[in-house]
């Protein structure tokens, strides 16, 4: 399904002028399930974190102390993890340019409109040859 963060809908397939279907809120349930049990490792194939996990000793990466820039791949992501990856880099650092690369149109759309309700600057975004869009977002 396409879980659609900012807004919280549930589609079935990106459509939001359909209903939402429970077969698509069931599928979603399951895989909320997993990960919480454990069956699905969600940092397996890293996460953009350096540290084991997402604890309070991981550290986000940079490009210097602060006052840098971070790139977040947020291709082949979800909605929710783009925008969880972003919440925890302006955590951590609340000074270096974060520069998010999304593929989806739905996620572009969800990722300035999170930025903007939290007083984050977009200062540019910019659509790349293969058709991803490159959002500049200030802290």
């Amino acid at each position: 399904p396409d879980i659609v963060g900012v807004r919280g809908a549930v589609c079935g397939d990106g459509d939001r002028g359909r209903s939402v279907a429970w077969e698509s809120v069931a599928a979603f349930k399951r895989q909320l399930d997993m990960r919480k049990t454990g069956e699905v490792d969600v940092f397996a194939n890293g996460n953009g974190f350096v540290g084991n996990g997402f604890n309070e000793n991981a550290t986000m990466p940079s490009n210097g102390a602060g006052g840098g820039w971070v790139v977040i791949d947020g291709r082949g992501k979800s909605c929710a993890g783009v925008i969880a990856a972003l919440a925890r880099q302006f955590e951590y650092d609340d000074k270096s340019l974060v520069e998010a690369v999304l593929a989806d149109a739905l996620n572009i759309y969800d990722v300035i409109l999170w930025a903007e309700q939290g007083k984050h600057n977009v200062l540019n975004h910019r659509k790349d040859t293969d058709g991803s869009v490159r959002v500049l977002i200030q802290p």
